[in-house]
């Protein structure tokens, strides 16, 4: 009976923890043959690991901008590539809010950005992405309610 009690907390603390990140899912949108995975979330919401490992302050008052670029190889298959990523947020008020992109070292090609934020609030991302080999910027633009807890 332990070992099913045990389960069950677990299935319920799992399911739990989805709900709860729910709002912080990926997004991605496809521009011709690219195509753009972005996340917006607060930085309390990464592992104390995580964190640490990349130089992020966890803070409830801290928000992180995650963007990777991935070109569409035709066959089904995906590669990611590098890119030029340069935008701002702007909160409800007008406010704009600074965000400065740097690669996250490592084998996939990754993208964040850390900015301040003052929850309950909605920010507007907008990015001019430029994938390496492009000519042509793609404008990436979306909204993220960031609630008080």
């Amino acid at each position: 009976m332990p070992k099913l009690f045990r389960a069950v907390i677990g299935l319920i603390l799992i399911a739990l923890s989805s709900l709860a990140l729910a709002d912080n899912q990926e997004s991605s949108l496809k521009f011709g043959d690219h195509v753009v995975h972005f996340s917006a979330l607060p930085t309390d919401f990464l592992s104390e690991e995580i964190a640490k490992q990349y130089a992020i302050e966890r803070s409830p008052n801290r928000g992180m901008l995650n963007i990777s670029v991935q070109k569409d190889l035709g066959d089904g298959a995906t590669q990611a590539v590098a890119a030029s990523i340069t935008g701002e947020a702007t909160n409800l008020a007008g406010q704009d809010v600074p965000i400065e992109i740097r690669e996250i070292p490592g084998s996939y090609v990754s993208y964040v950005g850390l900015f301040d934020i003052n929850a309950p609030d909605t920010y507007t991302f907008t990015f001019s992405v430029t994938p390496e080999g492009a000519t042509v910027p793609l404008t990436l633009r979306f909204n993220k309610n960031f609630t008080a807890r």
